[in-house]
């Protein structure tokens, strides 16, 4: 009966007053009643609903038709086969329009609290992400105000003192320069300026002295190490410092690259690889949009290819944000110690002992002009402004 009349059922049937009866009547499980209630559309539950139902036997069926006649009689009257003249058949070609009319009016209803809800929640995460965006507009510019302010607290601080390095430990005299010729010019190039900046430049002359694989370019000179122990005389060795000075753009919020970095390597490996923390025998701090806190470039310090402390919130990663930053590098090669400044947070970023085996060669290197913009300068010798802090940062990273 229920198979000559399977159409028929999935079409007219009051599915959800029926599972309901089924239930009640402990005809069907929950999990059964669950099973048809899970189905997409009316159709599909009661597709379900009859193919479960011949499994309840004789007894299930007798049940079900004492709830056809009191929910949809007319249904019953189709199932046992009854003709136009009962009465109950006779209300049919009126009852079925308008139940099928009231689960219609049941879904549409369904339908716009559905949407209505989605609105809502639609409504409410605009509002936050626009608190979002306002919260870190507010802290970019509490950030750069504070980098600022500690900026100029330190010209302030350093007064008339731009002499020299007034300190006796440090070498005066000791002034480096970009290495314009050396320069990788597939990268970068040193302007008229002496800085350097992560764009081709106008003219391309690739004669054999430049840098082929390291994007960046070094200094012009390399730093001997001392004469060893055993010379009757040895010179004297100073220790040496000098900074960096680096405006950088975002261009495009990038994730996992390289902005800048500034470091020293042994002369020998100084080509070997693409970027000063990927050669052998070299040490280096860098800025990079970091992996792990999305939406900040961070401040690291590797030491041959092992990444030390990521410090966050070096600058935001927000398209269009601009800031310089500032890093010193503290060099003593007659006792092995390099140190690296992190010169806005005022902080020691890390200080190496090393025994060094050649001379040593200052690099410098920028990232991708497409993500960031940089224009590094190098400060050294008598252009450095020597403030009190800096000298006690130089102290720290000397003991």
């Amino acid at each position: 009966m229920l198979q000559r009349n399977h159409v028929y059922l999935k079409e007219h049937l009051d599915v959800e007053k029926i599972l309901d009866e089924l239930y009640q009547r402990e005809v069907f499980s929950l999990s059964e009643k669950e099973r048809c209630t899970g189905k997409q559309g009316l159709s599909a539950q009661s597709d379900e609903l009859l193919c479960i139902l011949p499994r309840k036997g004789r007894k299930g069926y007798d049940i079900f038709l004492q709830i056809l006649d009191k929910v949809q009689p007319y249904i019953k009257d189709q199932l046992e086969g009854k003709d136009s003249s009962d009465s109950h058949t006779a209300s049919a070609p009126e009852k079925q329009p308008l139940d099928q009319v009231e689960r219609l009016k049941m879904e549409i209803e369904n339908l716009r609290m559905e949407a209505a809800q989605l609105e809502k929640s639609y409504v409410q995460l605009q509002s936050s992400h626009e608190q979002l965006k306002t919260s870190h507009e507010q802290l970019e510019k509490e950030n750069e105000m504070l980098r600022e302010q500690l900026h100029t607290k330190n010209q302030g601080a350093a007064g008339s003192d731009r002499g020299g390095i007034p300190d006796s430990r440090m070498d005066p005299g000791s002034q480096l320069q970009l290495d314009a010729a050396r320069a990788n010019i597939d990268w970068c190039h040193v302007n008229t300026d002496g800085q350097l900046v992560n764009s081709r430049p106008a003219t391309q002359d690739r004669h054999s002295g430049r840098l082929r694989k390291y994007e960046g370019t070094c200094a012009t000179t390399s730093i001997p190490l001392p004469p060893s122990p055993s010379t009757v005389t040895p010179a004297p060795c100073t220790p040496q410092y000098w900074e960096t000075h680096s405006r950088v753009g975002v261009v495009s919020e990038g994730w996992g690259c390289l902005v800048l970095e500034v470091g020293v390597v042994e002369e020998s490996q100084v080509d070997s690889k693409m970027y000063v923390y990927l050669q052998r025998r070299s040490w280096c701090v860098g800025v990079w949009s970091c992996g792990t806190h999305r939406g900040s470039l961070c401040t690291s310090v590797w030491q041959q290819g092992e990444k030390g402390k990521c410090y966050s919130n070096t600058m935001f990663d927000t398209l269009g944000k601009q800031a310089t930053l500032h890093y010193g590098v503290v060099l003593d090669v007659g006792r092995g110690r390099l140190a690296f400044i992190d010169l806005d947070r005022e902080v020691v970023s890390a200080k190496v002992d090393v025994e060094w085996r050649e001379s040593l060669l200052p690099v410098f290197s920028a990232g991708h002009p497409d993500l960031y913009t940089v224009n590094m300068k190098v400060i050294s010798g008598p252009d450095i402004t020597m403030t009190d802090t800096k000298k006690s940062l130089i102290f720290d990273a000397l003991n």
